[in-house]
C-alpha cells in the first residue's frame, strides 16, 4: 500500500478512536469538564510562556461539536478522559488539511523508521492557491489585550487560583468578539447571517456569543 493510503487509514482511525472513546458515556455535564480541560490546558501554556499557533477557539468549537454529535450517557467525564478528548480535538484540526493536502496531491507522503513525513509537493498551482487563500482567509489585524486585562494578569499573584473579575472577563468577551467577526469577514465564501438556524434554536449569532466567552475565557490564566 501506498505511504499516502496509509496516512489516510490514519487520520480515519483517528476519528473512529473520537466516537469509540468512553468518555463520551458521561452525562450531560461533560461539556463543562471538556471545556474546563482545555482550557486549563490552554492556561498552562500560557503560564509557561509557550508560544503555539494552535486555533485554541477552534479546538474548544471542537469539543462543543462533537458534545452534541455523540448520545448523552450518564455520571461525570473523568479529568483523563476529558483530556484525552481535550489533545484529540487538538489533533483534529490538523486532519481535515492534511487529509486534503494529500488526495489533492499538494502532499508528499513517505515513510520512514516507522513514521510519516509529510512535505509539500513542488506544484506551483497548489502553492499559490495555498498562499492566495490563506491570504483572504486570515485578518490582519486582530485586536490584543486590552489595558484592563493586562493590569490584571501583571498583578496577579503567581500561584493564585482566583479567577478574573467581571470587568477583566467582560474586556476579554469585547476581544473574542472583535476576533470572531474579524474572521468572519474574511471568509472568501462569505458568511452566514446572525439568524442562520443551526438546530435546536440555535443561531449563527447564538454561537458566535458563545463562543466569544469561551475564547475569553481561553485567553486568561485562570488555573
Amino acid at each position: 500500500m501506498k505511504p499516502e493510503l496509509d496516512l489516510l487509514d490514519v487520520v480515519s482511525e483517528a476519528r473512529t478512536r473520537v466516537g469509540a472513546h468512553p468518555a463520551w458515556q458521561s452525562g450531560p455535564e461533560r461539556i463543562y469538564d471538556l471545556l474546563r480541560t482545555a482550557t486549563k490546558m490552554r492556561a498552562m501554556e500560557i503560564a509557561s510562556g509557550v508560544e503555539s499557533d494552535l486555533p485554541w477557539e477552534s479546538v474548544l468549537a471542537q469539543l462543543v461539536a462533537w458534545h452534541h454529535d455523540f448520545p448523552l450517557g450518564t455520571g461525570p467525564c473523568s479529568e483523563s478522559a476529558a483530556g484525552e478528548i481535550a489533545a484529540l480535538a487538538a489533533a483534529a484540526q490538523h486532519w481535515d488539511r492534511l487529509e486534503t493536502g494529500v488526495r489533492t496531491g499538494a502532499y508528499q507522503v513517505r515513510l520512514t523508521g516507522g513514521g510519516f513525513r509529510v512535505r509539500h509537493s513542488w506544484n506551483p498551482a497548489v502553492e499559490v492557491a495555498d498562499a492566495f487563500l490563506e491570504a483572504a482567509s486570515v485578518p490582519t489585524e486582530l485586536p490584543k489585550l486590552s489595558e484592563t486585562e493586562r493590569r490584571w494578569i501583571s498583578t496577579r499573584s503567581a500561584g493564585s487560583r482566583k479567577g478574573p473579575p467581571g470587568d477583566v472577563l467582560e474586556a476579554a468577551v469585547n476581544r473574542a468578539t472583535v476576533t470572531i467577526e474579524a474572521y468572519r469577514k474574511a471568509v472568501p465564501e462569505g458568511q452566514v447571517p446572525d439568524t442562520f438556524p443551526l438546530g435546536e434554536g440555535m443561531t449563527a449569532g447564538d454561537m458566535a456569543r458563545v463562543l466569544a466567552v469561551i475564547m475569553g475565557l481561553a485567553s486568561m490564566p485562570l488555573f
